[in-house]
């Protein structure tokens, strides 16, 4: 199967497009964020045993086509009466991403399940909100973020249980016992 994505912005310069793939590579000036979305793509691209391809020029856009392989296994059916409905719960997870995209789609994920989730744009914007009495069960946080502050030095200095934004996720949250010494709690 093959899709093909195309666009008619400004092109990506040909000296670039070995770094395309890359983890953390941006043509953003610093402060503005990173972008993982051509990483994560491929890898799970490949990770299907499919490929992609990039044609793109300077001031003619960019055309990508993902190239899947084909699965002789029949396809899955879901049962919807199988199993127990999902679950959520009543924690409330600090979501700080600088990509305004990303918190929208998981704060509306993280209501439909239940939590609260509070957003912040940057790491000074989850500082302030825990210096003004803002608890959390969990800090779903973004690594690379504008300004002084990553994620992980938020974490660090917040002691927060912690799920990964941007690649590298998983979600678990602590019982009380469980949870390390962290944000202020109400």
């Amino acid at each position: 199967m093959i899709i093909a994505v195309r666009d008619t912005g400004i092109g990506i310069p040909a000296v670039l497009h070995h770094k395309i793939f890359e983890p953390f590579f941006t043509t953003k000036e610093v402060g503005k964020g990173t972008r993982l979305r051509l990483s994560m793509v491929c890898g799970f691209v490949k990770q299907f045993g499919g490929h992609i391809k990039i044609a793109s020029e300077e001031g003619q856009g960019t055309a990508i086509k993902l190239y899947l392989a084909r699965s002789d296994e029949e396809a899955a059916t879901h049962d919807s009466t199988a199993g127990p409905p999902l679950r959520g719960g009543r924690e409330t997870i600090l979501v700080v991403e600088d990509d305004a995209l990303v918190p929208n789609y998981v704060i509306s994920q993280l209501k439909s399940l239940g939590y609260a989730p509070v957003a912040a744009a940057n790491a000074s914007e989850a500082l302030a909100l825990v210096e003004r009495g803002q608890s959390f069960d969990l800090l779903f946080t973004d690594i690379v973020m504008p300004g002084s502050m990553n994620g992980r030095e938020l974490a660090r200095r917040n002691g927060a249980t912690v799920a990964w934004g941007a690649g590298a996720l998983h979600l678990r949250l602590y019982g009380e016992r469980d949870r390390p010494s962290g944000p202020p709690r109400s």
